[in-house]
C-alpha cells in the first residue's frame, strides 16, 4: 500500500510542475555587460502568466580607476597574472527587480520586460597614490590603498528576449545603476536558460 502512496505523490508532484511550467517561465539569466564598467551578471527570473514578473540576481562591475597616474606601471607581477593584479575599481551588488512582461508575438518568442529595484551594493576602488622610491620593476612604480563603501541603490533594467525554444533564449538590454560611489550605465547581453515560454 505504502509503494501506491508513493506513486500517487510522484504523479501528482509531475502533473503539478507540469501545470505551474504551462502557466509560467522561470529561467536563469547570464550576461555580458558593456559600459562606463564591464562585468558579468547572472540572475534567476520568473514570469508569472506572461505578466508579472520577478528577478533575483547578482552582478559583478570592474573599470580602471579615473584617478590613476598617467606612467603607472604594474611591474613584473602585473605581467605575471596577465593584469590580475592591476588595480580597478570593482562594484558588486546583489538585485531583486519586478515589472511587467510584455508579448509581441502571438508565439511568446520575442517579448519586452520592463524592470527596475533595490540593490545591495559593494564598492572596492583604490585611492591615496604614492609613488614608490626606485624602479617598481617588481611590484610597480605606485602604491596604494584600498576604500570600501556599501549602500543601497537603484537598478533600472529592461531587456528585449527571443526565447527561441521552450529552453534556451538570448537578449539584449540595457541597465543603469545608481548608487551613493557612482553610476553605471551600459548595454547586456544575454544567453537563458530553462523554462522559457509557454506551450502554445
Amino acid at each position: 500500500m505504502k509503494y501506491l502512496f508513493v506513486v500517487i505523490f510522484i504523479l501528482f508532484c509531475s502533473g503539478a510542475k507540469a501545470q505551474f511550467l504551462k502557466k509560467n517561465a522561470i529561467y536563469l539569466s547570464n550576461s555580458a555587460l558593456i559600459g562606463n564598467y564591464f562585468g558579468l551578471s547572472s540572475s534567476l527570473n520568473y514570469i508569472h502568466k506572461e505578466n508579472f514578473m520577478i528577478e533575483v540576481g547578482v552582478m559583478g562591475l570592474a573599470k580602471r580607476p579615473m584617478d590613476r597616474p598617467a606612467d603607472y606601471n604594474g611591474g613584473l607581477l602585473n605581467a605575471l597574472t596577465f593584469g590580475i593584479a592591476t588595480p580597478r575599481n570593482y562594484v558588486n551588488s546583489f538585485q531583486f527587480l519586478f515589472g511587467k512582461s510584455i508579448n509581441l508575438t502571438p508565439e511568446g518568442n520575442q517579448r519586452i520586460n520592463l524592470k527596475a529595484g533595490p540593490t545591495w551594493s559593494s564598492t572596492h576602488r583604490p585611492h591615496n597614490w604614492q609613488r614608490v622610491s626606485g624602479s617598481g620593476l617588481i611590484a610597480g612604480n605606485y602604491s596604494y590603498e584600498y576604500l570600501d563603501g556599501r549602500g543601497l541603490g537603484l537598478i533600472v533594467r529592461p531587456t528585449f528576449e527571443m526565447p527561441f525554444t521552450q529552453v534556451l533564449g538570448f537578449g539584449v538590454g540595457t541597465y543603469f545603476h545608481f548608487h551613493r560611489h557612482s553610476v553605471n550605465a551600459g548595454i547586456e547581453l544575454n544567453v537563458m536558460i530553462g523554462s522559457m515560454r509557454l506551450k502554445r
